[in-house]
């Protein structure tokens, strides 16, 4: 009788674990980490605020404007997020006309320009 009582709370136990990983799994996926502008088209010389959500809040945590097509290594116009925030706003001056693309690097180290998140926009 005991090995039975043993045996239906181990079974139990690894139903309850399954569920909770299953849970925990889309709680994570769903803080994925991701940038918007307020428009996605811009005139020339307006401000472009760029939004972003789930950082982690590194010191090392930065986001820059580029040309669509540049390289991720390109750091085109970029600027620091404030140190601890893992959501906020910031706000650049918009480039000369052409296809851009916010790009979010987060917890940035040296040489390794690892892309975290990246916005489309266009300026005319």
């Amino acid at each position: 009788m005991a090995t039975t009582n043993s045996r239906q709370r181990f079974i139990t136990s690894v139903i309850v674990l399954i569920i909770l990983v299953f849970c925990c799994q889309s709680a994570i996926a769903d803080r994925r980490a991701w940038i918007e502008t307020d428009k996605r088209v811009y005139d020339r010389g307006e401000r472009i605020r760029v939004y972003f959500y789930n950082a982690p809040g590194y010191s090392r945590d930065w986001i820059c404007i580029v040309g669509a097509h540049a390289p991720d290594t390109s750091a085109g116009y970029y600027q620091y997020m404030p140190n601890g925030a893992q959501r906020g706003v910031m706000s650049f001056r918009s480039p000369g006309p052409g296809r851009y693309e916010a790009r979010a690097y987060y917890n940035y180290r040296a040489g390794q320009y690892y892309v975290t998140a990246r916005y489309r926009f266009r300026v005319r």
